[in-house]
C-alpha cells in the first residue's frame, strides 16, 4: 500500500444538474463538468506527486489518452494563501474527462477521449 484511500463521492442527481445548467450555465448543458466525483488521500506529498504524474502519464497530454485533464487548482502551491483562504486547507483539485461508449447490450465501457464521440458513447 502508498498510503493512499480512496473514497467515492456521490454521482450528482439529474434535478441538481438541470438547475445548474439553467442557473448558472445559461442553458449550456456542456458546461457541467462534476457529474462524479471522488478522493484520493495521502499520507505523504509524494503520493500526491506520483498520482499526478500518473494521471498525466494516462492522458491525452502523456500519449495513452484514457483521460483528458480539463483544470488542475493547486492548493498545494506555495504561492496559494491557504491561511486566509482556507484555515489553512490545502489539496490538489483535478478535473479530468473519461471517454466513455455504450455498447450494444447497454453496458458502458471506457475509451481513450480521442475516440469518444465515434462510436454510441457522448
Amino acid at each position: 500500500n502508498n498510503g493512499s484511500r480512496y473514497v467515492p463521492g456521490p454521482v450528482k442527481h439529474a434535478g441538481r444538474v438541470i438547475e445548474k445548467v439553467i442557473r448558472a450555465y445559461g442553458r449550456d448543458a456542456a458546461a457541467v463538468t462534476d457529474l462524479v466525483r471522488c478522493t484520493v488521500i495521502y499520507q505523504k506529498l509524494q503520493g500526491v506527486l506520483d498520482f499526478f504524474v500518473t494521471l498525466r502519464q494516462r492522458s491525452d497530454a502523456g500519449g495513452v489518452g484514457m483521460i483528458r485533464i480539463r483544470r488542475v487548482k493547486n492548493r498545494l502551491s506555495k504561492d496559494y494563501d491557504a491561511e486566509s483562504r482556507s484555515v489553512g486547507y490545502r489539496d490538489l483539485a483535478i478535473l479530468v474527462e473519461v471517454g466513455w461508449q455504450a455498447s450494444k447490450g447497454g453496458a458502458i465501457e471506457f475509451v481513450p477521449v480521442k475516440d469518444w464521440g465515434k462510436g454510441t458513447g457522448r
